[in-house]
């Protein structure tokens, strides 16, 4: 072999520089006939040992990021199982791409739900790291403690023939508060591959081992978009609150734990969403798990509305070791599911309410509370968190307002009925709920949001004063767990003309009764009500 083919041979292995540089120096030296044989062996073996560092560097880099797994290799597979495409694609695996119920991953004892792009700079992620992949998942908490080192997410590309595999960065529990539960709340948080930075991924599936079948797919929601058209609409707090631009972006969402039982009546839900809407809600997430056929036609009835939107909620026996039907999951499910899509953000239950005490809405409340800080004080609230005040169901109807207009003496709507409140109203942090920016947390929990889980250091949770704001909460109560006074309060009356013209309007118009609906057009609505669970059944 010639000399100068055995000199091009190094360059196909590595085009670094300074192995360019020794190569050079070791044939100028071959060609002096071995004058310092020493420095040639020296230099000889250090080369190798150089050559091999950059073969481990491409082993555990690259290879990390994806690894060489037969299944992920083979195209009929990629093609004929998961979507590699467009979101409208269908496969013999799934009807259609879907985020909105839970997929069991390959040892059918985790699941996922839905994933999302998310490029903050947040304390759980290292600059580094960014942008990252946040998957809300259900797993054993067994399976966490013993190693989260083997999890791996593999990323689907709509214009690429191969999926790209990438480690798992850390697994958070959710649930900070209850860790005795079997099951996880976890948030999963993969690297983006930077094996292909011109192109994003359109999905992204959860395994927990390396090279098995995923049997999940979660179209990935890219975050990144929406905070760019969302920074371009606001600058600060102020303009937030001022503007005017309703058609992509809300001033309030209103979020709904999963729904499940036949304990509220159609005309308490549509007193819900009324009476949020005179607050100042303009829209609101509902997650169904199993809603009275009356409530979900009356929740369909006001998605045609573009008022609400929902999302499954199939939760199954597999589930059951999550705390309380999993609801911090679809919570902070909600809080990225409108990131960047509304101002500002509440979760709670469908017996309570946010009440401004000293205004008849939210903006105005929060307007007062703003005056009350500084303008930069102003811009670094992150949240704010209000105390509980119970209003106990089994006591009587306080009936000296007229409501005969709703054609019952004995109305039915408990905000302006249920008149008796306690006299002791909970602290901070216990059965408070909160309103905030979502933008500025990346972690919400039930009762509270955490320091901790906010994206900026700067920013604060704001604990509002009674004097502003309280969470009146309509409930039946264990006197012998509240052993308290109790008093008049009639505050919800201020609400009563205009919460009960619009609970009649709705009543008539929007969610009628459905044995008001004709029987042939009842059935069909049923039939369009079911879910399709032959198409979802992979349990």
């Amino acid at each position: 072999m010639k000399l100068s083919r055995l000199r091009e041979m190094p360059y196909r292995i590595t085009d670094s520089i300074a192995a360019r540089v020794f190569i050079d120096s070791f044939f100028v030296l071959i060609r002096r006939r071995f004058r310092y044989r020493k420095i040639v062996v020296l230099l000889a073996i250090l080369g190798l040992l150089a050559i091999l560092v950059l073969v481990l560097f491409y082993i555990f880099h690259f290879q990390s990021e994806n690894d060489i797994c037969p299944i992920l290799m083979d195209k009929h597979y990629i093609r004929g199982r998961l979507f590699v495409g467009s979101r409208n694609t269908k496969t013999s695996l799934f009807e259609k791409p879907s985020d909105d119920f839970f997929q069991p991953m390959d040892d059918n004892r985790s699941f996922v739900y839905s994933a999302y792009i998310d490029d903050r700079p947040a304390p759980d992620v290292n600059f580094k790291e960014l942008p990252v992949v946040r998957i809300l998942a259900a797993i054993p908490r067994d399976d966490v403690s013993n190693g989260q080192k083997r999890f791996r997410c593999i990323f689907w590309y709509g214009n690429a023939d191969w999926p790209v595999e990438t480690h798992v960065i850390r697994i958070t529990d959710m649930n900070k508060f209850d860790r005795k539960m079997p099951m996880m709340a976890c948030m999963v948080l993969c690297k983006l591959p930077t094996t292909n930075q011109s192109v994003s991924p359109v999905g992204v599936s959860l395994i927990s081992r390396i090279c098995n079948s995923p049997p999940n797919y979660l179209p990935l929601n890219d975050l990144r978009e929406r905070r760019r058209h969302f920074e371009t609409s606001f600058e600060n707090i102020v303009s937030t609150l001022e503007s005017k631009n309703s058609g992509t972006i809300s001033n309030f969402a209103v979020c709904v734990p999963p729904i499940f039982g036949q304990n509220m009546t159609m005309m308490e839900f549509v007193e819900f969403i009324e009476l949020n809407r005179l607050l100042g809600a303009d829209k609101f997430i509902f997650y169904l798990e199993s809603p009275s056929s009356e409530i979900e036609l009356c929740i369909r009835s006001y998605s045609k509305l573009g008022l609400v939107e929902f999302y499954r909620w199939n939760f199954n026996e597999k589930l059951e070791g999550l705390h309380y039907h999993g609801q911090i999951i679809a919570q902070n499910d909600c809080l990225y599911r409108v990131m960047y899509r509304s101002s500002y953000l509440t979760i709670h239950d469908l017996d309570e309410f946010i009440i401004p005490t000293r205004t008849t809405n939210w903006r105005n409340m929060l307007d007062l509370l703003h005056e009350d800080l500084r303008l930069s004080e102003s811009n670094r609230t992150a949240s704010y968190c209000f105390r509980n005040l119970f209003f106990p169901m089994h006591d009587k109807k306080d009936l000296t307002l007229n409501l005969t207009s709703l054609g019952d003496s004995q109305s039915p709507l408990k905000t302006l009925t249920k008149t008796v409140s306690l006299d002791y109203i909970q602290p901070w942090k216990e059965r408070s709920k909160v309103m905030a920016r979502p933008e500025r947390v990346y972690l919400w929990h039930v009762h509270e949001i955490l320091d901790e889980s906010l994206v900026r250091k700067t920013d604060a949770n704001v604990m509002v004063d009674e004097e502003d704001g309280l969470v009146y909460h309509y409930r039946s109560l264990d006197f012998n767990e509240f052993p308290h006074g109790r008093h008049r309060n009639r505050r919800m009356w201020k609400f009563s003309k205009q919460l009960v013209a619009k609970v009649m309007k709705s009543t008539t118009s929007v969610c009628k009764p459905l044995h008001s609906v004709p029987a042939f057009e009842s059935s069909s609505v049923r039939r369009k009500m079911e879910w399709k669970d032959d198409l979802f059944d992979i349990f």
